[in-house]
């Protein structure tokens, strides 16, 4: 979370208990994505900032009404194997992210990805958030490819429920090792995407 925790410090001068700060933040993006109405992204992330900020009695600068939080994801770097992985896998088969953010927001992160994306759609093209099964929907029709042949991989519980609940198989990566009755419940759980080299060469 270090573009976060750079945001708060930079912007709003919070440093000391930043993690509970974004943690908070986190929990009121769900919170206003889950409703299911679209906004977009840049909307839920000013207005559940200005509810957390307004629970701890945090004043806002007026600036923030214009603040398109661009600083927040160029600041965002992959986990070490990512790159060589996603190769890896782009070497066998389709491979597609769907996100919660905008394409703005995204358009910083995907260079550092080292590969060319077969499908890429944000909830700003989609006009739905996940766990909408629309997201689903539009990844499918987008891949182009038979449902039972599509492992939907993400971190977060709650993406890899709904993705499963919609009928993909999925992945859960577990880095912070999660106590196991918080860990959803999957077709694989996996420590790093490093994992994801063996389970699609076993596929072939």
């Amino acid at each position: 979370m270090p573009g976060y925790r750079s945001f708060l410090q930079s912007r709003l001068g919070i440093k000391e208990d930043a993690g509970s700060f974004i943690e908070q933040w986190f929990m009121q993006q769900r919170k206003i994505v889950f409703k299911g109405e679209y906004l977009p992204f840049r909307e839920v992330l000013k207005k559940s900032l200005k509810m957390v900020a307004e629970k701890n009695r945090i004043a806002l600068p007026n600036a923030m009404e214009y603040e398109d939080f661009l600083g927040i994801f160029s600041k965002i770097e992959p986990f070490p194997e990512v790159p060589a992985v996603l190769r890896n896998l782009k070497a066998k088969a389709k491979i597609g992210i769907i996100t919660n953010s905008d394409g703005y927001m995204l358009a910083p992160i995907l260079p550092k990805l080292g590969v060319q994306f077969d499908v890429v759609l944000s909830a700003e093209t989609i006009g739905a958030y996940k766990p909408s099964h629309l997201a689903y929907q539009r990844a499918l029709d987008a891949l182009a490819v038979p449902m039972e042949e599509i492992l939907f991989v993400s971190g977060t519980p709650w993406d890899v429920k709904a993705a499963g609940e919609f009928g993909f198989a999925s992945a859960f990566v577990d880095r912070r090792a999660m106590p196991s009755k918080s860990k959803p419940s999957v077709k694989y759980m996996l420590k790093n995407l490093d994992e994801l080299v063996g389970i699609v060469a076993d596929a072939d």
